[in-house]
């Protein structure tokens, strides 16, 4: 499942928050062919408010007039729903201030860690990439320049790829 830079590619802005949760936990039941009753699809939904910081008064609001952090969650939140093995985030913290930031890259990692989730992760932003992530790989022109564990990330491999 991918995460698009910009929710709107994934998002009915049209719909509220709890209408579009709904709609990925009952798509992600009906793919893992569990039986779709109330009380599951509810436990799911609960589970997901909890995970993504949702208020409650944010389940009844449209997603045109969320913040980009708030449909950065969401959007994370629908594909999550999906049950996925692998997620590809393509720079998921783009135009996020660095709270909305640190919470979004908190999130992946949290879904990584207790879920087993693979997560590849597009970032540009060095320090937040280092923080968030076991492994670093960095490219120029189509080709790998350094394959890392996030601790050995140095001045040198970054200057192999940030002239």
């Amino acid at each position: 499942q991918i995460i698009h830079q910009d929710p709107q590619f994934s998002l009915n802005p049209n719909m509220t928050v709890k209408q579009s949760l709904l709609e990925a936990i009952e798509v992600g039941l009906l793919k893992s062919k569990s039986p779709l009753t109330s009380g599951l699809v509810n436990s799911q939904l609960e589970k997901y408010i909890n995970a993504l910081a949702f208020s409650k008064g944010l389940l009844e609001k449209k997603i045109k007039t969320m913040s980009g952090g708030q449909q950065r969650r969401l959007g994370i939140g629908r594909v999550f729903a999906l049950k996925p093995r692998v997620i590809i985030a393509d720079e998921p913290v783009a135009s996020l201030d660095p709270k909305a930031a640190n919470l979004i890259l908190s999130l992946l990692k949290k879904i990584n860690k207790e879920f087993g989730t693979t997560i590849l992760c597009n970032l540009h932003q060095v320090d937040l990439a280092k923080k968030y992530s076991d492994r670093l790989v960095g490219l120029l022109d189509g080709k790998i320049i350094f394959d890392e564990k996030s601790e050995n990330i140095n001045k040198t491999n970054l200057e192999k790829i940030y002239v």
